[in-house]
Protein backbone atom coordinates (compact mmCIF):
# COMPACT_ATOMS: atom_id res chain seq x y z
CA UNK A 1 0.00 0.00 0.00
CA UNK A 2 1.22 3.50 -1.01
CA UNK A 3 0.65 4.56 2.58
CA UNK A 4 2.76 2.03 3.95
CA UNK A 5 5.80 2.59 1.39
CA UNK A 6 5.08 6.45 2.45
CA UNK A 7 5.66 5.98 6.35
CA UNK A 8 7.61 2.81 7.71
CA UNK A 9 4.81 2.17 10.73
CA UNK A 10 3.37 -0.91 12.58
CA UNK A 11 0.12 -2.16 10.72
CA UNK A 12 -2.02 -0.90 13.92
CA UNK A 13 -0.95 2.54 13.77
CA UNK A 14 -1.00 2.52 9.82
CA UNK A 15 -5.06 1.43 10.39
CA UNK A 16 -6.06 4.20 12.84
CA UNK A 17 -4.21 6.53 10.02
CA UNK A 18 -6.37 5.51 7.74
CA UNK A 19 -9.75 5.33 9.86
CA UNK A 20 -8.85 9.15 11.02
CA UNK A 21 -8.36 10.13 7.41
CA UNK A 22 -11.72 7.66 6.56
CA UNK A 23 -13.59 9.98 9.31
CA UNK A 24 -12.49 13.01 7.80
CA UNK A 25 -13.49 12.58 4.09
CA UNK A 26 -9.59 12.93 3.57
CA UNK A 27 -8.10 14.95 5.80
CA UNK A 28 -6.09 14.14 8.75
CA UNK A 29 -7.39 15.83 11.99
CA UNK A 30 -5.16 18.25 13.50
CA UNK A 31 -6.05 17.18 17.21
CA UNK A 32 -4.64 13.97 16.21
CA UNK A 33 -1.68 14.50 15.33
CA UNK A 34 0.19 15.08 18.36
CA UNK A 35 -1.05 11.20 19.04
CA UNK A 36 1.49 10.59 15.51
CA UNK A 37 4.78 12.65 16.87
CA UNK A 38 6.69 10.24 14.20
CA UNK A 39 4.90 11.81 11.15
CA UNK A 40 6.28 15.25 9.67
CA UNK A 41 3.48 17.62 8.33
CA UNK A 42 4.64 16.72 4.57
CA UNK A 43 3.68 13.35 5.56
CA UNK A 44 0.79 14.19 6.84
CA UNK A 45 -0.28 16.15 3.37
CA UNK A 46 1.36 13.44 1.35
CA UNK A 47 -1.03 10.95 3.34
CA UNK A 48 -4.03 12.98 2.42
CA UNK A 49 -2.96 12.95 -0.82
CA UNK A 50 -2.30 9.68 -1.37
CA UNK A 51 -6.03 9.03 -0.12
CA UNK A 52 -8.08 11.23 -1.70
CA UNK A 53 -6.42 9.43 -5.47
CA UNK A 54 -7.21 6.03 -4.06
CA UNK A 55 -10.73 6.60 -2.38
CA UNK A 56 -12.22 9.45 -4.16
CA UNK A 57 -12.28 8.46 -8.05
Amino acid sequence: MELQQLIGMPDKRLSSVIIYLHQNKGIFPNRRKNQFEEITEEEFGSMEKIYKEIFNR
